[in-house]
């Protein structure tokens, strides 16, 4: 899954340097494992490569049929200013409504129309594996549940560690814990349409 996802990456270089198909590097990275690349998603701004559909060719009855991998953030001169927009809808907690978790999204829905859903892996890495993550959960909420792999996905906590005030971490503290009761019993009283009892079968 680590090389698929790695293959995207290169795969944007490769477009980026405007490689010839017979020059281009990325293949190399899953044509070892046996898969073909047979969908590429573009960004619909800087037409950017962040994903790809990979088909297994191979005879490993254990391997999915299908993956789908996306790769993270890109300091590039092409890419950098839009990874950037797009990390930054993680801290916003906007990610769910960009168009790549969409293009993602009906990539899934594309394969699953033709093959059983679990034929189909998701992969992701830091920006990709919060898109896999969200792609993942509004297939859970339907009932499909992926097998995901996600490697360093970005996560958003309070820096506690730098705040020097002993009362104040202890009030943070105590805030979290009150948060956390409260959502608790909430939970209890409205499991039927609550989204953590929803994806409680599907651990990525």
């Amino acid at each position: 899954m680590a090389c698929l996802i790695k293959g995207v990456y290169i795969a944007e270089i490769d477009r980026q340097e405007n490689r010839r198909e017979d020059k281009q590097i990325a293949p190399t990275w899953w044509e070892a494992f046996h898969f073909k690349c047979i969908k590429v998603l573009e960004d619909d701004v800087d037409s950017s490569i962040f994903g790809a559909v990979f088909e297994y060719m191979g005879h490993q009855i254990e391997s999915p049929k299908y993956v789908i991998a996306i790769r993270g953030t890109m300091i590039k001169s092409r890419t950098a200013i839009r990874d950037v927009y797009m990390d930054a809808k993680i801290a916003l907690n906007e990610l769910s409504h960009s168009s790549r978790c969409e293009l993602a999204l009906e990539a899934v829905e594309g394969i699953i129309g033709s093959t059983h859903h679990t034929n189909v892996w998701l992969a992701g890495h830091s920006l990709g594996a919060s898109i896999a993550l969200q792609t993942g959960r509004d297939m859970a909420k339907r009932g499909y549940y992926l097998e995901t792999y996600l490697f360093n996905p970005p996560f958003l906590r309070l820096p506690l560690e730098k705040i020097k005030c002993r009362k104040i971490k202890d009030g943070i503290r105590f805030m979290q814990s009150f948060v956390k009761a409260g959502v608790s019993l909430v939970r209890k009283k409205t499991e039927e349409y609550d989204p953590f009892i929803l994806l409680n079968s599907w651990i990525p």
